[in-house]
């Protein structure tokens, strides 16, 4: 559920509730509320991410796998 929006040094950030108390930032072009991207468009379908997007994707599953790492 998103609760807010934030501008972080990456760029605009949708809060999103994870469970009962837990906030994340995602990406908002990671969600259904962005603007289509234009490499996506220009790319007629064959690209359906950047490779930007990729790249923060594994940094913020790094980053989830280290928290949880951090609690066992």
């Amino acid at each position: 559920m998103c609760v807010g929006e934030r501008y972080t040094r990456y760029g605009k950030r949708l809060l999103l509730r994870d469970g009962d108390s837990l906030v994340r930032l995602i990406p908002r072009q990671w969600t259904d509320l962005a603007d289509p991207d234009p490499d996506v468009v220009l790319g007629q379908g064959r690209a359906l991410v950047r490779l930007g997007d990729l790249l923060e994707l594994e940094r913020l599953v790094r980053a989830r796998v280290a928290e949880d790492w951090d609690e066992a």
